[in-house]
């Protein structure tokens, strides 16, 4: 990198040879200049690369760059500000309306950042780029691997060590046992999937002295284990989902509003089932024995808690 770009941010405006050809000789001459952390977009074969100061107040829809930037926020709370974010960007009008991008600069939002990791950049006069245009192809893919010197995905030895990580958890977690497990592994991410269902044909049950038929009732479990190594951190995450789907009976004696009450209600004690937690460590550290404690104390309690609710409102035991 030469010297004059150092202390910036590398990303990779994609467009047509025309557009990029312009931009050479005339500078972006949008309000707003969009560009990706990589180049597996598809926006065109044409690559400029751009050299970005860090943001000063960006406007983060991306939860993995919310979680970088501030290792002691919660998952929850992480994904309550994306969430709320991402609505209010909506609520604005969206990528469609030119007011949208007004509105941020107003608040003093220098950059937006997608879920995805690309950037809008809101103020193009503040970026710096290459004078000359790139094709796609792998010989550039390596080039940009290089230039960026990018610290992410997730190497064999990383995976075997996730492996281990994983059998830890099953082991220590017996409601796991009768799960069905599924491995999600690639070059940028290793998930395991523990999950586990049962349905009911038509079930009658009483809530609050009123008689309820369902066509049938569902009961879904799920314990989602990620790993994922960007930039020079590790980052661990677990997921516990456990909850209830009713669906209900259409005759003469359905009472429409009750049901919609009921549903409601599941929903709410459905929250009461599910736990989340990620735990970020540097790069040259490995997760701690006391870490791997908190996370199996923690699934465990969730299900002793569902499994607690089954057992005294449906008298079965699904574990």
């Amino acid at each position: 990198m030469e010297l004059e770009h150092k202390g910036y941010e590398i990303f990779y405006h994609q467009t047509d040879k025309k557009s990029a050809e312009n931009i050479l000789k005339n500078g972006f001459n949008t309000l707003e200049v969009w560009a990706a952390p990589d180049e597996e977009g598809n926006y065109g074969d044409s690559v400029i690369t751009v050299y970005a100061p860090k943001p000063k107040k960006p406007f983060i829809k991306d939860i993995y760059q919310l979680l970088y930037d501030d290792k002691k926020i919660s998952y929850e709370d992480a994904q309550k500000i994306v969430k709320k974010n991402t609505q209010f960007f909506e609520d604005l009008g969206g990528e469609i309306n030119p007011e949208a991008f007004n509105k941020l600069r107003e608040l003093g939002y220098d950059v937006i950042i997608e879920d995805n990791g690309d950037r809008c950049f809101l103020y193009p006069e503040t970026l710096k780029y290459d004078k000359e245009i790139l094709n796609l192809s792998e010989s550039y893919k390596k080039r940009l691997q290089e230039l960026a010197n990018i610290k992410e995905g997730v190497s064999a030895e990383e995976h075997q060590n996730f492996v281990r990580f994983v059998d830890e958890i099953a082991k220590r977690v017996p409601f796991l046992k009768s799960y069905k497990k599924a491995e999600v592994n690639n070059d940028n991410v290793s998930k395991t999937i523990f999950q586990k269902s049962k349905c009911f044909g038509e079930k009658t049950i009483t809530s609050k002295n009123k008689l309820i038929h369902f066509e049938d009732y569902c009961i879904f479990s799920e314990l989602l284990l990620t790993y994922k190594h960007f930039n020079d951190h590790k980052w661990y995450f677990f997921r516990v989902e456990n909850f209830l789907r009713p669906t209900f009976k259409k005759d003469a004696n359905s009472d429409e509003l009750f049901n919609k009450v009921f549903l409601a209600a599941t929903n709410q004690i459905n929250e009461q089932f599910s736990a989340a937690k990620e735990i970020m460590i540097p790069e040259d550290k490995e997760i701690s024995e006391e870490e791997i404690n908190s996370m199996v104390g923690k699934i465990n309690e969730t299900f002793f808690k569902f499994e607690e609710y089954l057992l005294e409102h449906f008298k079965f035991k699904f574990f």
